[in-house]
């Protein structure tokens, strides 16, 4: 992974989950009043840690980006560093004693989309516990079994691209066959000292704009692609793609990994301590849509967030889930090529949505369709795409 541009182009997937984890674990950990000296492992390009990261955390002194890759820290150097904010060369599994890099150590760790790449997990997660300043806290996500994997490891068996990819086990993570991948990481982890407040491994979905958005994805990450000769390395990314699609990852309508109907949705929220957004003012929606934007949770369009709003009990009675009535018009609904007003779904149309095409604006839909959710937790300001 050395393509920092095409990382940063390509990564949507990585940001909606580190902001679905940051939101639901960031209320729950200790803030200094003076600030805190904060690490992000596996930085890669730096978007995530500049963009979403940064912005989301109550009190900083300093963020520092470590990176395996020196041209992923170059790129994140010279693109999005700042006065509290740097980036710096680290190898988290083979470094020996990182305390004597980083003597101060750190209150904070954060890594997401990296450790999975580690094939020593116990020397990590030791290096990980070293760095941390006594009562620090660390949150790591990454993944634990996923079809990407499957695809490679198949990949590897076909005759005609065995030669490069012959190490592949080094690129699978090491929980991808386990049967309880969190009590596993639990066991290294309080091994290598840490106690262990949480740990779990939900299943994840995503949709994926089209086609060629999961080509660069997969490019974006594939370690193989570089290895194999110029000439054949469309065939081989569009190898990549069948099997995937081959593995069910794939719906019926093309497009890549569904996400959730309206009541879906919901139990979504819900299961992480929230509900779908309900939004009462316009600073409420004029929030929601520049964290969108900000975070880089755009979605694709013709696809919307799912919000808390619904006339299924009564039609053309909108209220949010938290049984205040819905203010209908502007400047909360839509409208269709600027003559049909939102909402004008009738009876087909009973679930509220922030529509990606209409500039975020509220349409009615179909509540068994599927679409983000967006969740409101109890903090102020905080939302997960």
């Amino acid at each position: 992974m050395e393509d920092a541009q095409l990382y940063v182009s390509a990564n949507a997937m990585q940001r909606r989950d580190a902001l679905l984890v940051l939101s639901e674990y960031l209320p729950q950990m200790s803030w200094q009043e003076e600030g805190e000296a904060v690490l992000d492992i596996g930085c890669g390009s730096g978007d995530v840690t500049r963009n979403l990261l940064m912005p989301l955390l109550p009190r900083v002194e300093q963020v520092t980006g470590v990176d395996v890759s020196s041209e992923m820290v170059g790129y994140a150097s010279k693109t999005f560093q700042h006065n509290t904010l740097s980036f710096r060369h680290l190898d988290i599994e083979n470094s020996i004693q990182p305390r004597q890099i980083f003597p101060d150590g750190f209150t904070k760790v954060f890594s997401f989309y990296c450790l999975h790449w580690v094939r020593g997990q116990d020397q990590c997660l030791r290096n990980i516990y070293q760095l941390l300043q006594p009562g620090g806290e660390a949150l790591l996500v990454f993944l634990a079994n996923n079809p990407l994997f499957t695809m490679y490891e198949n990949m590897s068996l076909k005759p005609q691209w065995h030669q490069y990819m012959q190490d592949v086990s080094n690129y699978v993570s090491v929980y991808q066959h386990k049967s309880d991948p969190a009590q596993a990481m639990v066991e290294v982890a309080e091994e290598a000292g840490f106690e262990v407040v949480s740990c779990e491994a939900p299943t994840l979905e995503f949709i994926f704009q089209n086609i060629n958005y999961v080509k660069n994805a997969i490019k974006a990450v594939n370690p193989f692609v570089k290895r194999v000769p110029q000439e054949k390395q469309e065939a081989f990314l569009k190898e990549c793609l069948t099997e995937l699609a081959s593995l069910k990852t794939q719906r019926s309508d093309g497009q890549m990994v569904a996400s959730h109907t309206w009541d879906d949705a919901r139990v979504y929220c819900q299961d992480r301590g929230g509900d779908l957004a309900c939004i009462h003012s316009c600073d409420d929606f004029g929030q929601i849509v520049r964290h969108i934007h900000m975070s880089g949770q755009e979605v694709p369009l013709d696809f919307s967030y799912w919000v808390g709003g619904t006339d299924r009990g009564d039609e053309g009675a909108w209220f949010w889930v938290d049984n205040t009535p819905m203010v209908l018009g502007v400047p909360f609904w839509g409208e269709i090529n600027s003559t049909v007003h939102e909402p004008s779904g009738g009876v087909d149309q009973n679930c509220a949505q922030m529509f990606h095409n209409d500039r975020y604006y509220m349409h009615d839909g179909e509540c068994d369709k599927h679409a983000y959710a967006l969740c409101q937790y109890g903090i102020v300001g905080t939302y997960q795409g």
